[in-house]
């Protein structure tokens, strides 16, 4: 019988590094195994065996445990601790190993023996802004048609947020306040129940932040056969890469697993901090692409991340430049790695003060939106 421990980490350690660890304790020594991955720790001059390290072995977001997710953030790599001689103190120091290696690599460590993770508190922490005042929002959207989508938006909602952004499940959701849903309480089922109600209009819900706010069309409400998905997130805390390569990965999941026709992630500037929750006024107008259900039109303006499935993909491919395009015809751009907003991406045009795509794809008018004059036909009436 063999006792496995398994650190998933930010870090990647060759063996060389792992070696070191392993002899920065007391009494053990280190031996690689010519070629492979795998370190063996030995003990005393009897060079007992004591316990092997193997890895790092790259891991994807699909593969990691949720009590990981929830408390590491850009893990990318698994190194696996097994331990053959059972005894206590050979168990004990893979313990204190697995510690050190848990440390050294930023990560989370599993005992898949009994469940138990270390550390138990989170690393997701993002300090809140300490001052009240004006503050830059992040704002995704993903759009969808109602009758060519799954029938299970809910549940690919939370089990993608739960992979990929935790912070964006919907603790607390409902249609007005105080909202009547609680997650924890009422389970994935309640949830979805609630969405797909014959009556539900738009359900708002409170994450965790960095996420504040999200808001989600009932699937069966009203007119037009345009559904959206947003969420409001502070700006600063996708400075830091880790935060921002999680949110990428959850926006492109979505737009992939729901069809959406369109999705979009755009700076908005700024909005209102009142006693340390964002409210949903912002003093600059931002893009609504629905309106009582019937789609609008792409924005007017350069957003920081878009995606499009055919044939809007063949629509603006050529004003992409450098999009990635998925096996499915679809495509996804991106302006650059750091967010921006509208007129910092104006600024990377050829012509800034020209439209970034012809006008008759986007909507139009100041005062009252008009529809684009161009859009797919699926999406026209």
């Amino acid at each position: 019988m063999s006792i496995d421990l398994s650190v998933y980490g930010a870090a990647g350690l060759n063996t060389e590094a792992i070696a070191e660890l392993v002899q920065s304790m007391p009494g053990l020594s280190a031996v690689s195994s010519g070629g492979s991955a795998m370190v063996r720790a030995i003990r005393g001059k009897q060079q007992l065996p004591w316990f092997t390290v193997d890895g790092p072995f790259a891991v994807e977001d699909e593969d990691l445990p949720a009590e990981v997710t929830a408390r590491s953030i850009g893990t990318k790599w698994l190194y696996q601790i097994r331990i053959e001689d059972t005894s206590e103190k050979t168990i004990s120091d893979a313990d204190r190993f697995g510690r050190k290696l848990t440390k050294a690599t930023d990560g989370v460590l599993v005992d898949e023996q009994t469940g138990q993770v270390w550390p138990k508190t989170s690393k997701r922490h993002v300090p809140r802004p300490k001052v009240a005042g004006p503050v830059d929002e992040i704002v995704l959207r993903w759009c969808y048609l109602v009758d060519e989508a799954p029938d299970d938006v809910a549940a690919r909602y939370l089990r993608l947020a739960r992979l990929f952004l935790p912070e964006a499940l919907p603790r607390r959701y409902g249609t007005y306040e105080p909202f009547q849903g609680n997650l924890e309480r009422d389970g994935d089922a309640g949830f979805a129940e609630f969405m797909n109600a014959d009556d539900s209009d738009l359900v708002l819900f409170y994450g965790k932040f960095p996420v504040i706010i999200g808001t989600l069309d009932g699937r069966t409400r009203g007119p037009g056969r345009t559904r959206a998905i947003s969420l409001t997130l502070d700006r600063q805390a996708f400075n830091d890469v880790a935060w921002r390569g999680a949110l990428m990965r959850f926006f492109k999941a979505m737009a992939a697993e729901l069809g959406c026709f369109f999705a979009s992630a755009e700076v908005q500037r700024p909005g209102r901090m009142i006693s340390g929750v964002m409210s949903l006024q912002l003093h600059e107008e931002g893009y609504y692409p629905t309106i009582r259900g019937e789609w609008l039109g792409l924005p007017a303006y350069p957003v920081w991340w878009s995606w499009y499935s055919k044939p809007y993909a063949d629509l603006v491919h050529q004003y992409c430049h450098g999009a990635s395009q998925n096996p499915d015809g679809s495509i996804f751009h991106f302006w650059q790695e750091e967010s921006a907003d509208r007129d910092q991406l104006r600024a990377l045009l050829q012509d800034p003060e020209a439209p970034w795509i012809p006008a008759e794809l986007s909507q139009q008018g100041d005062e009252t939106t008009q529809r684009a004059s161009v859009m797919p036909s699926n999406l026209d009436g």
